[in-house]
């Protein structure tokens, strides 16, 4: 029986999620190879906490961060609209005002970093810097998006939303290189992973231009990308992602319009029954038949659920979070590079109602409560990385990265943890 399964099955048993007396999904277990486990496997993180010490226990191996202008510009950096332009930044890179930068990312506006959602006590206090540097010293890898424009703003931004004159053009540029240059150059917290902007099929996102002015977007943002890594950080190399949409329509118009602009394919799903593979398989033949022959990898940064709280129901976490986790580990157009649930934290106010109540971690009051779904997600995620057993799957995600959360469930799932995961 496979090592992993062996602890995870014992935990939904110790949580009382199956009785004799309810009707129950079946997960059988084989010694035929799945497959390849997905490289990351990770979370979104909501709009108004960050704890290192819940991503950690967790064991997941990448993070999206919301980035953009409403983050790190909620002002114009320089307070002249159009200044300084492309060919100025290119010149000298200190005609930016990295004062500014500095300042944001230190001495966020209320002393949250999510003050873009909310102020302390709602959000929580912690500016990016401690964010990005805990991510880093924990080896989680950072999938930024980088937005324009978004539902929080901000509302000097609007003007470049969709960029079209040469002055709103300069800002966004800009905004992309001093975003890039400020985490890798100025600092060292290896982000190489940037997404851009967020479902722009999708406008209540943010995103207010058509699709072909989104797909000039995604040029202008992988050029300033491009040019930070080719000038100053050789021999790293970026990853950008798109479209992120909503739909798989855009995943082939993307791979038809911009094929050179980006690197993995990033979409989000939320099957109304949960399980992600026929939209996974979309959006394979996309790639398939408009990839050039290029095997560009598939990443899914939102799944799960965005609008209901079933995150500690057994049908969700039996037919949604474990299925497609191992759905995504088959071979072929079922596999799954890169995934990110939504989200670790509610996008909502702990004294107001939820904008987007679901979440693997929950506010109930001044505390975060683990779900039960979470439990089950936590042991299956990484243990799936730490597979040893060639008959069982052969892992790509590099070092197994133990995580003790297994081992504090209960003495029954620790003795089996720790002779089978562990011995």
């Amino acid at each position: 029986m496979c090592r992993q399964l062996v602890c995870l099955m014992n935990f939904v048993l110790l949580l009382g999620l199956t009785t004799s007396s309810q009707a129950v999904d079946t997960m059988t277990v084989s010694g035929t190879p799945l497959g390849v486990s997905s490289v990351y496997t990770g979370a979104g993180e909501g709009s108004a906490r960050f704890n290192i010490n819940d991503i950690v226990d967790l064991g997941i191996n990448n993070y999206r961060i919301w980035g953009g202008m409403s983050r790190w510009e909620y002002e114009d950096d320089d307070g002249v609209y159009g200044s300084p332009t492309i060919a100025e930044i290119k010149a000298n890179p200190d005609v930016i005002n990295w004062a500014w930068w500095d300042n944001a990312m230190t001495n966020p506006p209320c002393g949250s970093d999510y003050h873009w959602s909310d102020c302390p006590p709602l959000s929580c206090t912690v500016n990016a810097r401690t964010i990005f540097q805990q991510l880093k010293d924990n080896n989680v890898k950072v999938v930024l998006t980088v937005r324009n424009y978004e539902e929080h703003g901000p509302a000097w931004a609007a003007e470049l939303n969709p960029p079209n004159t040469p002055e709103d053009w300069n800002e966004w540029w800009e905004h992309v290189f001093a975003t890039v240059y400020w985490l890798n150059v100025r600092n060292d917290y290896r982000v190489d992973d940037f997404q851009v902007h967020n479902e722009p099929d999708n406008p209540p996102q943010g995103w207010g231009g058509t699709q072909e002015e989104y797909f000039l977007f995604v040029q202008y943002t992988n050029d300033a990308i491009q040019y930070v890594y080719s000038t100053y950080l050789p021999g790293r190399t970026p990853q950008v992602y798109a479209p992120v949409s909503k739909g798989r329509s855009w995943v082939a118009d993307s791979l038809i319009n911009v094929p050179d602009d980006f690197d993995i394919v990033d979409f989000h799903t939320y099957s109304a029954t949960g399980d992600w593979s026929g939209h996974v398989q979309e959006v394979h033949g996309y790639i398939n038949q408009y990839g050039g022959g290029r095997d560009y990898p598939v990443f899914v940064s939102e799944w799960g659920t965005w609008h209901e709280n079933k995150y500690d129901t057994e049908r969700f976490t039996v037919n949604c979070i474990i299925k497609n986790i191992l759905n995504g580990c088959r071979p072929g157009n079922d596999y799954v590079y890169g995934s990110q649930i939504f989200c670790l934290y509610a996008t909502c106010r702990v004294t107001t109602a939820c904008g987007w109540p679901s979440a693997v971690f929950r506010a109930a009051g001044q505390l975060m409560r683990l779900q039960a779904a979470t439990a089950a997600y936590k042991p299956l995620l990484l243990r799936m990385e730490q597979a040893t057993s060639a008959w069982w799957l052969t892992t790509l995600a590099g070092p197994p990265r133990l995580t003790p959360t297994c081992r504090r469930l209960s003495a029954a799932v620790q003795e089996r943890c720790g002779s089978s995961v562990m011995g």
